[in-house]
């Protein structure tokens, strides 16, 4: 198991291994394939598409909405007004109504510090334009080794672990808390949008 521990400010990116008493046996070959798809991550093709922008859940009672999307940046900056048009089409193309005239939106990055110059590119922007809406990061690592490189014992000991699962993308309880929020009733509607780089993997295990 790769078990990763986010660094406080100022120090280094620290990654442990630690082995099952079973003993967790992967092969170099193994162990280079999975750095390199972990590595990978970070240079994926990133940017506002609307291919990967699309509808996920919405509150009739609250008003409250959730997208997912790629990167919404475009030419170093923070694409607010592409993105709305594209989540204004997804409204009607995939849930079937409009998206409010007004609403607040909720940015929520899953980039890590690898990506730190797109955080600080949405961190300014909503903090230029707090009317609009705000800036989350809720980190999400995913795992480093892929499975196929451990046999299924080992698979079901790893997946039937919840505190090294969860340790740091926390899904079960963000998942909770979004719930949570789009119930709740605000001043305005809030349109939440959830995104990483290219708005697949991490998005996507967020998303399902």
């Amino acid at each position: 198991v790769i078990k990763t521990f986010l660094p406080a400010p100022g120090t280094h990116w620290v990654v442990n291994l630690f082995f099952p008493a079973t003993s967790l046996c992967v092969t170099m070959k193994g162990l280079f394939a999975a750095l390199v798809l972990a590595a990978s991550c970070v240079f994926a093709r990133a940017g506002l598409d609307f291919s990967r922008v699309h509808f996920i859940d919405r509150n009739t009672t609250t008003g409250n909405w959730l997208f997912r999307s790629s990167l919404p940046i475009v030419n170093g900056s923070f694409a607010y007004d592409e993105l709305v048009s594209y989540m204004q089409k997804r409204a009607v193309q995939e849930a079937g109504a409009p998206l409010p005239r007004e609403f607040f939106l909720q940015d929520i990055d899953f980039d890590n510090i690898f990506e730190e110059d797109h955080i600080k590119i949405e961190k300014e922007f909503f903090a230029a334009n707090p009317d609009k809406g705000a800036f989350t990061n809720w980190v999400l690592i995913g795992s480093v080794i892929p499975p196929q490189y451990v046999n299924a014992t080992q698979r079901a000991q790893l997946v039937n672990d919840t505190s090294t699962l969860w340790a740091i993308d926390q899904l079960p309880t963000r998942l909770a808390t979004m719930r949570q929020w789009l119930a709740t009733k605000y001043d305005q509607p809030r349109v939440f949008m959830w995104h990483c780089e290219a708005g697949c993997d991490r998005t996507g295990e967020m998303s399902s």
